[in-house]
C-alpha cells in the first residue's frame, strides 16, 4: 500500500523504485485521495496494471470505518473481490465501492458540503458559532459541524483540496460554481492569511477557534470572519431553529430564522448535488450513503436524508430556488429512495426499478 504524499511525480518515484523488488504474486494499491488510477498506473509493467487497486482509507484509520475501492478498466476482479473480502472481514471496514472520478465519493460530497457552508455563512453574516451549532447535530452531522471539522482537518490542507478537485472538475460543476462564489466572498484570502499567521487549526496556534492560556485558565475563543479578531467563544447561540431540528430535518430547513434559512442553503444544494452524480460517482445510492456515515459520521446518508424531507417536497422547493432538480430526483417522483418490506430493504436504482439491498454474510 503507497501512502506517500498526494504528488503524482513522487508517486511514480516510488513505484519505480519498488517495482523491480515485487513478487508475481503481489497487489499493489494507492492510498489517494484525488489521484486518477488511470494516472496512477502510466508507469506499471502490463502484469502490475491488472493488480492494482486504490484502497483508500480515511484518517484516522484505526477508528474511521469506511474504505473506498476503486477499479480500473485493466484490474483482475478475481484480485479486486478478494481485496473486498480482506478489507471487509479481516480489517472490518464498510467498504464502498468506488468509480474513477476525481475524489471519489466520501471527499467529493463531503469537501462540496463544507465549501457551501463556509461560502453561506460569509454570505448570511453568521458567526463560526453560529454556523457550526446548525451544520452539526440538528442536520446529524458530528458537533464539529463546519468551521471546526476545518480546524481538525487542517486549514492549509483546504486550499490544496480545492485547487485539485477544482482543476479536475468541469467548470459548470456545481463544485466549482461554489469555488467561484468562495473567491468573490473573499474566503480565500481569509484562509490564506490565516495560514501565514500560523491558524492551521488544532495542529497549529488554532484556527476558527482557538484555546486562549493567557489569563491562566483555558479559554475556547471563535474568530469573527470579517474582523480576524477573536472572541469569547459562544456556547448558547440563541439560535430557535435548532430546538426544532429535535422534530425532524423538515422542521429545521423550514424554521423562520436564519439558522433555519442557512440549513436549507447548504442542505439544498448539498443533496442535490449528491443526487446529481449517481452513476457518474458510483452505481448506487447506497455507497453514496454509507460513504458519507462511515467517512463523515452523519448519521443518516443525502439518500436518507432526502426521503426524511420527502423527495417530490425537496424537487419542487429547490426549482423554486433556481437549482436544476437531478435525473434521480425526477426518476424517483412521489416515491421515496428506500422503501422497507418486513425484513428487506430495498432502494431505488438508476434504472428507475427497487432492488434488495445485499448485506454481507454476518452483516
Amino acid at each position: 500500500i503507497e501512502a506517500v504524499a498526494e504528488n503524482l511525480e513522487i508517486k511514480h518515484t516510488v513505484y519505480n523504485n519498488v517495482v523491480p523488488h515485487l513478487k508475481d504474486s503481489v497487489i499493489m494499491t494507492s492510498n489517494t485521495s484525488g489521484i486518477p488510477l488511470a494516472d496512477l498506473i502510466k508507469v506499471l509493467p502490463e502484469s502490475l496494471q491488472s493488480k492494482f487497486i486504490i484502497t483508500h482509507f480515511f484518517n484516522p484509520p484505526r477508528y474511521m470505518r469506511l474504505l473506498e475501492l476503486v477499479k480500473g478498466p485493466k484490474t483482475d476482479e478475481e484480485t479486486y473481490q478478494m481485496l473486498a473480502s480482506i478489507g471487509k472481514d479481516v480489517l472490518g471496514k464498510g467498504i464502498v465501492h468506488a468509480k474513477d472520478t476525481p475524489n471519489f465519493i466520501g471527499n467529493r460530497i463531503g469537501t462540496y458540503w463544507t465549501l457551501i457552508g463556509m461560502v453561506e455563512a460569509l454570505r448570511m453574516g453568521l458567526t463560526v458559532e453560529e454556523a457550526d451549532a446548525v451544520m452539526g447535530r440538528p442536520i446529524g452531522a458530528p458537533k464539529t459541524g463546519i468551521f471546526a471539522l476545518g480546524d481538525v482537518v487542517g486549514l492549509d490542507l483546504i486550499p490544496h483540496v480545492t485547487e485539485s478537485m477544482s482543476s479536475n472538475l468541469p467548470k459548470d460543476d456545481m463544485y466549482n460554481i461554489g469555488v467561484n462564489e468562495q473567491k468573490k466572498l473573499g474566503i480565500e484570502k481569509i484562509l490564506s492569511s490565516m495560514i501565514m499567521e500560523g491558524y492551521t487549526g488544532r495542529k497549529g496556534k488554532g484556527g476558527f477557534y482557538r484555546l486562549n492560556s493567557e489569563s491562566g485558565k483555558k479559554i475556547k475563543e471563535a474568530r469573527d470572519l470579517k474582523t480576524g479578531e477573536y472572541h469569547k467563544a459562544t456556547r448558547k447561540v440563541g439560535l430557535e431553529c435548532v430546538k426544532a431540528a429535535k422534530k425532524g430535518l423538515r422542521q429545521l430547513v423550514e424554521y423562520n430564522d436564519k439558522g433555519g434559512e442557512y440549513a436549507w442553503n447548504v442542505l439544498s444544494k448539498t443533496l442535490a448535488y449528491a443526487a446529481s452524480l449517481v452513476p457518474n460517482i458510483t452505481d448506487t445510492i447506497v455507497n453514496v450513503d454509507l460513504a458519507m456515515k462511515n467517512g463523515f459520521l452523519w448519521k443518516k446518508g443525502p439518500f436518507e436524508m432526502l426521503d426524511d424531507l420527502g423527495p417530490s417536497w425537496f424537487a419542487s422547493r429547490i426549482a423554486e430556488d433556481g437549482i436544476k432538480i437531478p435525473k434521480l430526483l425526477e426518476s424517483v417522483a412521489e416515491g421515496n429512495f428506500y422503501e422497507e418490506n418486513n425484513d428487506i430493504v430495498l432502494f431505488f436504482g438508476t434504472d428507475g426499478k427497487y432492488h434488495k439491498i445485499n448485506r454481507p454474510e454476518g452483516y
